[in-house]
């Protein structure tokens, strides 16, 4: 189960899940998941560093990405017709606007920038910014609900978004911290992100075993799961359409948390 691996200091544990994940995926046998996970995870990260110093998302890619997350998660139909309904101009502006405030550890501004397009709340935000930097960790539910017990109940709200992202970033540094990357890492050890953190926690929600454990050792990471950590190296250089909350002293906490995390990790040279 997820909450049993956010609990569990075994490194190893870790390493198995992030080996894990795309068995996982594939276990759910969700119709084009698979192709649109590979995508969001390895081909955007790369579009979007191509687009430096000023990247954007198109509307295109907006939309590709929210059938993404509607179909790894749950559908809803008028999600998708908002972001159908958005112009591309306007997408395009929201997110270069976004990634530059990123950019600058500015987390919080980076998501409400994407929120003011019709159809985008904390948790869509989210996976754009994940696409572009794997410390801005995806909202996802399986992680969500992992840490629970820590951040409160599931809420798609900007301040539960900056709580989410400051324990993922925490974890990232803990994990991190306790080995050092080899000359020859191939992104199963070294450094963590948060963006891999949440990665692990959904594979351990959707592992195929009885007893919670995770499915799959470190040394039998898929060919896939290695370039999603190469990508990952690189890209580090109510309803989710719900209203934010209104950028409370507990936010903005977690943001310099979050800011602090991210720069801890970039000391450590995770680029």
């Amino acid at each position: 189960m997820a909450a049993k691996l956010w609990r569990s200091t075994s490194t190893a544990d870790w390493h198995a899940a992030f080996a894990s994940y795309d068995d996982a995926l594939a276990s759910l046998q969700k119709d084009g998941l698979v192709a649109l996970d590979d995508w969001m995870q390895n081909e955007l990260p790369q579009t979007l560093r191509a687009r430096e110093p000023a990247p954007f998302l198109t509307q295109a890619e907006l939309a590709r990405l929210m059938r993404w997350k509607l179909t790894k998660g749950k559908w809803r139909p008028q999600l998708m017709k908002f972001i159908d309904g958005l112009s591309d101009v306007a997408v395009r502006a929201a997110s270069t606007k976004a990634f530059a405030e990123l950019k600058s550890d500015a987390l919080m501004r980076a998501v409400q920038a994407l929120s003011e397009l019709k159809g985008v709340g904390p948790a869509t935000a989210s996976a754009v910014l994940a696409a572009y930097d794997n410390m801005a960790p995806f909202m996802a539910d399986e992680a969500l609900e992992a840490i629970a017990h820590v951040i409160g109940a599931r809420k798609y709200t900007l301040g539960h978004y900056m709580a989410f992202a400051e324990q993922m970033a925490a974890k990232a540094a803990w994990l991190t911290a306790q080995a050092a990357p080899s000359p020859d890492d191939d992104g199963s050890s070294g450094a963590w992100s948060a963006q891999r953190v949440q990665l692990c926690l959904y594979a351990a929600a959707h592992s195929r075993t009885q007893s919670g454990e995770v499915a799959a050792s470190p040394a039998k990471a898929t060919t896939a799961a290695k370039k999603r950590a190469a990508a990952s190296k690189k890209a580090s250089g109510g309803s989710d359409d719900s209203d934010d909350d209104d950028g409370s002293a507990t936010t903005k906490k977690n943001e310099r948390a979050v800011r602090a995390a991210t720069r801890k990790r970039r000391r450590a040279g995770d680029q």
